[in-house]
Parts: structure tokens; C-alpha cells; sequence
């Protein structure tokens, strides 16, 4: 019976109520069981192809022995559906990574059964601020989502770190992950440039992939702070000496008005007095 049947794991958009990408996996056959892999927060289908006598008898999905509608929720009552026989996984999260169980019951002869072993890719996310200034200390935290686990390796201008090297010196991240964070304690103008983060686990060996998280870190003079200031400040003190030589040249012009407008008048006092005189002969 294991001869006619197998089961693909297919990523689609499952109905056109959810706005998930559409994503092909690859499977792979594990002893009595499949392995596939789940792409993270997207929908993925589940698809059990049975034997050609078989085909027009419904599938009835598990999951630990439940079936599978019963691991609906009233926050999320379409979590799981089963669509034309397959079965549709919605928004999938690592908690979804759990062996499935697909039965075909003829009504004569033995139920036809298989399980579905899955595994999920990892996600990747990176907290680091853009920009770090020279001389202090650069930080970033790669937080790698999947199951199983997902080992962390860190990648910068070619070369990989997967251990404390030199002045790099790594370090558990918030999830308690090998090599989650990246840290250098004094950093370096030539520090500047792309820091790949790099997941790998199961489902990346199943793939023979990695899954990778570029981020571009900046790296800013510890005087490019100060250089704007002085700038400010020049610019101010050329300012006042401007206005400070404008307001002298001024006050001198005022002044040498005023002396040749007081002479005048005094002139002019003057010939006053002596047409009185001439008046008084």
C-alpha cells in the first residue's frame, strides 16, 4: 500500500480570505514517515495523496489522536481546515509543529494511514540600532524562530563567526540561542558594512539551504556629534564680529556728523552777535 501513496507538503495561499505568500516546499521520505517543511507565519497545506482506489473516499485528519477541527479556537476558529481533502494550516507558528495523521477508510479492508513528521524553517529577526558611533560598544541580537532549534552563525565581509574570535565576541541571545548576539566592545570606523545573520536546522539540512538576515551597520566618527556644534559656533562668532564692526563704523560716522553740525551752529551764533553790534553803532 506504501508503494502507491505518498504525501507532498505544498505551501499555498489557502483561500482568498488570507493574504499569505505562495511558497513550494520540498519533501522528503523518512523511514515510514515524511518529513516537511512548514514555512513560518504564512499558510501551508498539508496534501494526502492515497492510492487510486481509494481517492474518492474522504480524508479524515489527526493530530495526537484528536481531530484536527478540534484544535480550533474561538480567537481563531479557522486555524485548521480541511479543503478538499487537504489540510490547511493558517498564519503557521512553531506551536503548529506536530506530527499529522491522514486516514482513508475503504469500506471494506484496512484504513489506510499515514503520518506526517513536520519541521519548520527558521525566521529570522535582527535588533540592532542603524547607526553605532567610534568607540563605543556595538550590539546587535539575532533572534531566530523554528523547530528545531535553529543554530546561529554570523557572517561579516566573508568571514563567518561561529565562536568568541579576536574582538568579536559572541553570546546567548534572549531566547537563550548559541551565538545570538554579536558584540564589539570598542567599534572601529572600518566596522561599517553587512552583518549576515545565518539560521540553519533540520529543515535547512531537508532543503539544503540556509536562511540568511542582512543587516547594514553604520558606524559614525565619535566627532561627527561635535563638528556640527563648532560649526554653530563659528558662524555665530563671525556673525557678532560683523555686527560688532557694522555698529562701530556706524557709531564713528554719527559721531563726525555731530562735530561738524556743532560747528556750524556755533559759526552761526557767532555772526549773530556781531550784526547786534553793528546795530548798536
Amino acid at each position: 500500500m506504501k508503494a502507491y501513496a505518498f504525501v507532498t507538503l505544498v505551501m499555498i495561499l489557502a483561500g482568498s480570505r488570507d493574504n499569505d505568500r505562495v511558497v513550494v516546499a520540498d519533501t522528503v521520505d523518512d523511514s515510514d514517515d515524511n518529513v516537511r517543511v512548514l514555512d513560518l507565519r504564512v499558510s501551508n497545506t498539508l496534501k494526502c495523496d492515497v492510492p487510486d482506489d481509494l481517492d474518492d473516499l474522504p480524508v479524515a485528519w489527526t493530530r495526537d489522536g484528536k481531530n484536527i477541527l478540534e484544535f480550533n479556537t474561538e480567537a481563531d476558529p479557522r486555524k485548521f481546515e480541511i479543503v478538499d481533502d487537504d489540510l490547511v494550516i493558517r498564519r503557521t507558528v512553531d506551536e503548529d509543529v506536530d506530527t499529522y495523521t491522514c486516514t482513508v477508510t475503504p469500506k471494506d479492508g484496512a484504513p489506510f494511514t499515514r503520518n506526517i513528521n513536520t519541521v519548520s524553517k527558521p525566521f529570522i529577526k535582527i535588533n540592532a540600532p542603524p547607526v553605532f558611533i567610534e568607540g563605543q560598544k556595538m550590539k546587535l541580537e539575532c533572534i531566530a524562530y523554528g523547530t528545531p532549534t535553529p543554530e546561529i552563525s554570523w557572517r561579516v565581509n566573508n568571514e563567518t563567526f561561529e565562536e568568541t574570535k579576536d574582538r568579536v565576541r559572541l553570546s546567548p541571545n534572549s531566547l537563550k540561542q548559541k551565538n545570538g548576539i554579536f558584540e564589539i566592545d570598542v567599534a572601529e570606523l572600518s566596522d561599517r558594512g553587512d552583518y549576515v545573520c545565518v539560521a540553519s536546522n533540520e529543515a535547512t539540512f531537508i532543503l539544503n539551504t540556509t536562511v540568511e538576515l542582512e543587516s547594514y551597520v553604520r558606524v559614525k566618527d565619535k566627532m561627527a556629534a561635535v563638528w556640527p556644534f563648532i560649526g554653530i559656533c563659528a558662524e555665530v562668532i563671525i556673525l557678532c564680529a560683523i555686527i560688532f564692526a557694522y555698529e562701530r563704523n556706524r557709531t564713528k560716522i554719527d559721531l563726525d556728523e555731530s562735530d561738524t553740525d556743532g560747528g556750524a551752529d556755533h559759526k552761526g551764533a557767532n555772526d549773530h552777535g556781531k550784526d547786534s553790534v553793528r546795530q548798536r553803532k
